[in-house]
């Protein structure tokens, strides 16, 4: 083991607090080994856990078994189809258990190419060996708001026969707008995906057109308009605290506050949606198609007009 003196800073981190098996608590994985040369994760020692008082009669995995399960879960995201949840496959079926895994947004394509690296496709996991895979019909995947499990057979047929199953199925609209959102997937047309669509837009598109739309509303003497670089959030699922690289037209009003300049661009007909930061109100063209664009210029011309009149 290396000499306590040759380590320069270690970021300790209580697995009981931070569970690893956690798609939202890995960030917090990241940033505390970006801090230090090491990162060391303790697991829970066996009397801890029986002090939890989980379920009377739950059995408990020994320390030393834990901890080779720790050591085997490599960045889940880094690699997403090199032996990622190797360990913990191998364990479900040496003791003949279903192995569940919830995506959160679920995504149908790899999307490491435009900046997303913690969303693997739903067919990484169920290629990895996983029995049942779960993620949203709605956010990433662009279908109506739904719950979605896939997966093999025999577990999939055991939860349709569950009573719950029939409680909680969607009607047959969500189903068939459901069936026509997986078509576009299997043409191959992802621009008609609007989440997608918004993705892969490059930081040079959005730049250009930030400076276009910049350039015909700069001429309205009651606004101050200009061009700021910033983060397009994507948000939803396991993508909370994700972002994308943008360019965001700063606007500022000679009398209204940004607050107020938000609120009546919020009332537009239609309704403009904007965010405030440092007393500016912030538009990213990221969630905005080009062909909305002269909704946004009329608006913010009918502002910059009738506000600076007594």
């Amino acid at each position: 083991m290396a000499e306590k003196s040759a380590i320069q800073r270690i970021k300790d981190l209580d697995a009981e607090r931070a569970s690893i098996f956690d798609h939202a608590k890995e960030e917090v994985l990241e940033k505390a080994k970006a801090q230090g040369d090491l990162l060391v994760v303790g697991v829970n020692s066996d009397a801890s856990v029986r002090r939890l008082e989980k379920a009377p009669g739950r059995p408990i995995n020994q320390w030393r078994d834990r901890a080779e399960v720790v050591a085997d879960l490599q960045n889940r995201f880094g690699d997403p189809f090199a032996g990622h949840f190797a360990t913990v496959i191998e364990l479900a079926r040496q003791h003949h258990l279903p192995l569940l895994e919830d995506l959160g947004s679920g995504s149908l394509v790899e999307l490491g190419g435009f900046g997303i690296r913690d969303e693997p496709p739903a067919g990484a996991s169920l290629k990895a060996g996983v029995d049942v895979v779960t993620f949203s019909g709605d956010k990433l995947l662009g279908a109506p708001q739904a719950g979605i499990l896939t997966g093999k057979r025999e577990p999939l047929e055991r939860i349709r026969r569950n009573p719950l199953f029939r409680a909680l199925r969607v009607d047959k609209l969500t189903i068939a707008a459901l069936e026509a959102t997986i078509a576009i997937y299997l043409r191959g047309d992802l621009n008609e995906i609007p989440a997608l669509r918004m993705i892969q837009i490059s930081p040079e598109v959005l730049g250009r057109r930030a400076a276009s739309l910049t350039e015909r509303v700069a001429c309205n003497a009651g606004l101050s308009v200009k061009i700021e670089q910033g983060e397009s959030v994507v948000g939803g699922g396991s993508t909370p605290g994700q972002s994308l690289p943008t360019s965001l037209i700063a606007i500022s009003h000679v009398r209204l506050s940004a607050q107020d300049l938000e609120h009546k661009l919020r009332h537009n007909n239609p309704p403009i949606i904007a965010r405030v930061e440092r007393d500016q109100v912030l538009l990213d063209l990221r969630t905005v198609f080009e062909d909305q664009e002269e909704v946004i210029v009329k608006a913010l011309g009918r502002l910059g007009k009738n506000e600076t009149q007594d």
